[in-house]
C-alpha cells in the first residue's frame, strides 16, 4: 500500500488518509471489492490514533467509495465499481495532487504548472 500523510502538512490527517485512498481508488491500486486495512491495522501502520483513521474511513463511507461494516473486513464500493477510462483516472489523480499542494501553501503559478 502506498499510503502517506505528512504531519507537518496543513491538511488535517484524516483528510490525508481520506484523499490518499480516493487516489488508491481513482487510479486503481486498489481495486472494487478489494480489502481495505482495518482501522487498527492502518493506524498502526501509520503510527496515528485509529480515531484519525476512522474520521477518514467514515467520510469515505458516507461517499460510497469503501464499506465498512462492524466486525467485518471493509472494502473498497462505490465509484470504483463503475468502470472509470484510464485517462479520467489520470486526471482525478492529478487534481486530488494539485488540491493538496494548493491547501498546503498558497497557490503559485510554479508550484501548480509543476503538477499539470
Amino acid at each position: 500500500m502506498v499510503l502517506r500523510i505528512d504531519p507537518s502538512d496543513a491538511t488535517p490527517i484524516w483528510s490525508q488518509i481520506e484523499e490518499g485512498i480516493r487516489r488508491l481508488v481513482a487510479t486503481g491500486s486498489w481495486k472494487p471489492g478489494g480489502p481495505v486495512p482495518s482501522v487498527r491495522d492502518l493506524a498502526s501502520e501509520l503510527r496515528i490514533n485509529p480515531a484519525t483513521v476512522a474520521r477518514g474511513y467514515q467520510r469515505l463511507t458516507e461517499a460510497g467509495i469503501l464499506v465498512v461494516r462492524r466486525g467485518e473486513i471493509a472494502e473498497v464500493e462505490g465509484m470504483a465499481q463503475h468502470p472509470v477510462q484510464p485517462g479520467l483516472r489520470t486526471a482525478l489523480a492529478k487534481t486530488l495532487e494539485v488540491r493538496r499542494i494548493v491547501v498546503r501553501r498558497p497557490p503559485g503559478a510554479r508550484a501548480l504548472s509543476e503538477h499539470l
